[in-house]
Protein backbone atom coordinates (compact mmCIF):
# COMPACT_ATOMS: atom_id res chain seq x y z
CA UNK A 1 0.00 0.00 0.00
CA UNK A 2 2.74 2.31 1.14
CA UNK A 3 4.51 1.89 -2.21
CA UNK A 4 1.35 2.22 -4.33
CA UNK A 5 1.20 6.06 -2.53
CA UNK A 6 4.70 6.81 -3.34
CA UNK A 7 4.11 6.14 -6.98
CA UNK A 8 0.87 7.99 -6.96
CA UNK A 9 2.83 10.94 -5.52
CA UNK A 10 6.10 10.18 -7.53
CA UNK A 11 3.45 10.49 -11.03
CA UNK A 12 1.58 13.46 -10.28
CA UNK A 13 4.62 15.20 -9.25
CA UNK A 14 6.03 14.54 -13.15
CA UNK A 15 2.37 15.07 -14.14
CA UNK A 16 2.94 18.87 -12.34
CA UNK A 17 6.16 19.47 -13.66
CA UNK A 18 5.32 18.50 -17.57
CA UNK A 19 1.98 20.86 -17.15
CA UNK A 20 4.41 23.05 -15.75
CA UNK A 21 6.68 23.10 -18.98
CA UNK A 22 4.21 22.93 -21.62
CA UNK A 23 2.53 25.84 -19.98
CA UNK A 24 5.70 28.02 -20.33
CA UNK A 25 6.47 26.52 -23.18
CA UNK A 26 3.08 27.39 -24.89
CA UNK A 27 3.40 31.32 -22.96
CA UNK A 28 6.93 32.03 -24.58
CA UNK A 29 5.86 30.44 -28.00
CA UNK A 30 2.65 31.56 -27.90
CA UNK A 31 3.05 32.81 -31.38
CA UNK A 32 4.20 31.99 -34.73
CA UNK A 33 7.07 33.50 -36.21
CA UNK A 34 7.00 35.85 -38.95
CA UNK A 35 9.70 37.67 -41.31
CA UNK A 36 10.96 39.79 -38.17
CA UNK A 37 12.44 37.46 -35.84
CA UNK A 38 11.59 40.30 -33.11
CA UNK A 39 7.25 39.42 -33.95
CA UNK A 40 5.46 36.63 -33.74
CA UNK A 41 1.50 36.40 -35.44
CA UNK A 42 -1.06 37.19 -32.59
CA UNK A 43 -3.11 34.18 -31.49
CA UNK A 44 -5.78 36.38 -30.36
CA UNK A 45 -6.97 37.43 -33.40
CA UNK A 46 -4.41 35.17 -35.45
CA UNK A 47 -2.73 37.59 -37.34
CA UNK A 48 -6.62 39.03 -38.95
CA UNK A 49 -5.86 42.34 -36.63
CA UNK A 50 -9.71 42.33 -35.53
CA UNK A 51 -10.83 41.21 -31.58
CA UNK A 52 -12.34 38.27 -31.87
CA UNK A 53 -14.84 38.84 -28.88
CA UNK A 54 -18.01 40.71 -30.01
CA UNK A 55 -19.52 43.61 -29.04
CA UNK A 56 -22.83 45.84 -29.72
CA UNK A 57 -22.89 48.01 -32.43
CA UNK A 58 -21.94 51.23 -30.48
CA UNK A 59 -24.12 53.68 -33.30
CA UNK A 60 -27.45 50.96 -32.91
CA UNK A 61 -26.56 49.20 -29.35
CA UNK A 62 -27.16 46.10 -31.13
CA UNK A 63 -30.70 46.55 -32.48
CA UNK A 64 -29.30 46.33 -36.10
CA UNK A 65 -31.30 49.27 -37.27
CA UNK A 66 -31.60 52.77 -36.77
CA UNK A 67 -35.04 54.44 -35.21
CA UNK A 68 -36.09 58.00 -36.56
CA UNK A 69 -39.43 60.29 -37.07
CA UNK A 70 -40.21 62.17 -40.38
CA UNK A 71 -42.88 64.26 -41.28
CA UNK A 72 -45.24 61.99 -43.17
CA UNK A 73 -45.04 62.61 -47.01
CA UNK A 74 -48.93 62.15 -47.32
CA UNK A 75 -50.34 64.48 -45.08
CA UNK A 76 -46.80 66.91 -45.14
CA UNK A 77 -46.78 66.80 -41.24
CA UNK A 78 -49.98 68.28 -40.86
CA UNK A 79 -52.04 65.52 -39.29
CA UNK A 80 -54.70 65.86 -41.82
CA UNK A 81 -55.57 65.79 -45.07
CA UNK A 82 -58.79 66.88 -47.33
CA UNK A 83 -61.47 64.14 -48.42
CA UNK A 84 -63.14 64.48 -51.68
CA UNK A 85 -65.63 67.04 -50.15
CA UNK A 86 -63.01 69.02 -49.17
CA UNK A 87 -63.04 68.60 -45.37
CA UNK A 88 -60.04 67.67 -43.61
CA UNK A 89 -59.99 64.23 -42.26
CA UNK A 90 -57.54 62.43 -40.26
CA UNK A 91 -54.36 61.31 -42.19
CA UNK A 92 -54.78 57.46 -42.96
CA UNK A 93 -50.85 56.97 -43.49
CA UNK A 94 -49.37 58.64 -40.34
CA UNK A 95 -53.09 58.34 -38.06
CA UNK A 96 -52.83 61.80 -37.35
CA UNK A 97 -49.63 61.42 -35.53
CA UNK A 98 -47.80 63.98 -38.10
CA UNK A 99 -44.72 61.78 -38.07
CA UNK A 100 -43.69 58.53 -39.59
CA UNK A 101 -41.20 55.77 -37.83
CA UNK A 102 -38.75 54.93 -40.24
CA UNK A 103 -36.25 51.94 -39.35
CA UNK A 104 -33.20 52.28 -40.85
CA UNK A 105 -30.05 49.53 -41.64
CA UNK A 106 -27.32 50.44 -39.05
CA UNK A 107 -24.61 52.11 -41.47
CA UNK A 108 -22.50 51.18 -39.17
CA UNK A 109 -22.42 47.98 -38.22
CA UNK A 110 -24.28 47.19 -41.89
CA UNK A 111 -27.01 45.76 -40.00
CA UNK A 112 -25.05 42.82 -37.96
CA UNK A 113 -25.69 44.51 -34.66
CA UNK A 114 -22.23 43.81 -33.94
CA UNK A 115 -18.62 46.22 -33.84
CA UNK A 116 -15.52 45.29 -34.46
CA UNK A 117 -12.77 46.08 -32.52
CA UNK A 118 -8.87 46.24 -33.15
CA UNK A 119 -7.45 43.56 -31.30
CA UNK A 120 -6.26 43.93 -27.75
CA UNK A 121 -3.32 42.15 -27.67
CA UNK A 122 -1.51 43.36 -30.88
CA UNK A 123 -3.37 46.99 -30.73
CA UNK A 124 -4.65 45.77 -34.34
CA UNK A 125 -1.23 44.99 -35.46
CA UNK A 126 -1.68 41.17 -35.85
CA UNK A 127 1.91 40.71 -34.37
CA UNK A 128 3.20 40.44 -30.82
CA UNK A 129 6.94 40.78 -29.37
CA UNK A 130 8.66 37.98 -28.86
Amino acid sequence: MKKLFLFVVAALAVITVSARTVVNDEHHHDSSPVENAEKYTCKRCDGSKIDPLTYPCSKCNGNKKLTSLRDCSNCRGKGTVKDRYGDDVKCSECDGARKIIEETTCPKCGGSGEEQRPCRNCNGTGLVEK
